[in-house]
Formats: structure tokens, C-alpha cells, sequence
């Protein structure tokens, strides 16, 4: 986070908080004013009361807060951040697989169910067809 030169609006009274950190100044107009252009805080570092009261009075807010999941606790299970990484393809994606093993055990056993009566009407118009060519007889 740099602080660049220029006016800042901060009275006179307030000189204190930029000699703390090596920031060279001057009033002007009875403002303080930066005279060259300072790196106050560097990203992963820790940071000082100073610091931190100098970027509130200069109305600075770098900061950004974000949680990093590290691993994720269910039912006395631990997993994988990798778990929660959802989205509503990798779910249709599931879900056809779901609907497809589905037909694939009904076609199997012999019990009907919807997801089996597309392959079912499929597997009789192709004996009706293999019918068809071995005979004289033709439909539409």
C-alpha cells in the first residue's frame, strides 16, 4: 500500500502519526501535505497501531478479508476443501449419470420405470426393423 504525495486534508495537529512512520511532509495552506510518495504496509506483513490510525485518518481502507477453507467437518468426517466446489453442471452432471444407471438396472431386471421407456421403445423398433429385413413385410 503506497501513499502517494499530495495534500491530505489532516490539520497541522496531526504531524505525528507521518513522523512515526519516515513520511516526509509539509504544511501547506494548513494542511499537511506528503511530499513523496511512501510504501506504508506491504501485503502478508503484520501492521502497526500507527499505521493503521494514519490509513483511518487518510480514510484508506486496503484491507480485504477472505476465509480459506482448509478442510470441511460433516457428521465426524473430515474432507477436502475440493467438496465445495459445487456448481449446478458438476449436479446435472450427477444427475444424469443417476438417471442413466437407472435405466440401464431396469432394462436389466425387467421392471419398467420412466427413465427406461425411451430404450425400451428404441430396442422395439430396432427388432421390429431387424423383422422387416428378413421378410417381405414393411410399415412406415
Amino acid at each position: 500500500m503506497w501513499i502517494r504525495a499530495g495534500a491530505t486534508g489532516l490539520d497541522p495537529k496531526q504531524t505525528s502519526f507521518f513522523q512515526q512512520l519516515n513520511i516526509p511532509t509539509k504544511i501547506v495552506k494548513t494542511q499537511i501535505e506528503i511530499i513523496t510518495d511512501k510504501k506504508i504496509i506491504t501485503a502478508g506483513c503484520k501492521i502497526d497501531s500507527s499505521q493503521c490510525g494514519l490509513l483511518d485518518k487518510l480514510k484508506i481502507r486496503p484491507f480485504n478479508y477472505k476465509m480459506h477453507v482448509k478442510r470441511v467437518y460433516d457428521d465426524g468426517s473430515i474432507f477436502n476443501p475440493e467438496v465445495l466446489d459445487i456448481t449446478s453442471e458438476s449436479i446435472r452432471a450427477r444427475f444424469a449419470i443417476s438417471i442413466s444407471n437407472m435405466a440401464a438396472i431396469s432394462l436389466a431386471s425387467g421392471y419398467i420405470t420412466k427413465p427406461a421407456i425411451p430404450h425400451m421403445l428404441a430396442n422395439a423398433f430396432k427388432n421390429l426393423a431387424s423383422v422387416t429385413f428378413t421378410s417381405d413385410y414393411s410399415f412406415k
